[in-house]
C-alpha cells in the first residue's frame, strides 16, 4: 500500500516508500546471562526489537523454559526474538562466534 493511498499527503513522510533505511545495529548480540524471571526475556526482547536488534542468546537461564503467557505478555510484538532466543551452558559458548570489541 502506497503512503499517499493512506493519508493522501506526503507531508509527514520520513523517507521514500522505495527505500528501506538498513538496521543500523545488525550485526550486534545481547547475551543475558541467569535472568530470573522469564518476564525479563521478554522486556528484552522487546526492547532488542526497538532497535532492529535480532540476536538474543541467554546464558544460564535459572527456569526451565522462558517462553511463558509473562513473557510473550511483555514483548508485545516482539515475540520473533522471544521465540528465537538461543540458551548456553557458559558466556564462552554464547559468544564463540562474536568479534568481541
Amino acid at each position: 500500500m502506497d503512503y499517499r493511498e493512506v493519508t493522501g499527503s506526503r507531508r509527514n513522510q520520513f523517507w521514500e516508500p522505495e527505500l528501506d533505511p538498513p538496521a543500523l545495529l545488525r550485526g550486534i548480540t545481547v547475551v543475558l546471562i541467569s535472568p530470573r524471571r522469564p518476564s525479563s526475556v521478554g522486556t528484552v526482547s522487546r526492547a532488542l526489537s526497538c532497535f532492529e536488534v535480532e540476536d538474543l542468546r541467554i546464558v544460564q537461564p535459572r527456569v526451565d523454559t522462558y517462553i511463558t503467557r509473562e513473557s510473550k505478555s511483555c514483548s508485545k510484538g516482539a515475540q520473533y526474538i522471544l521465540y528465537g532466543a538461543e540458551t548456553f551452558d557458559g558466556l564462552r559458548e554464547a559468544t564463540a562466534d562474536c568479534d568481541l570489541r
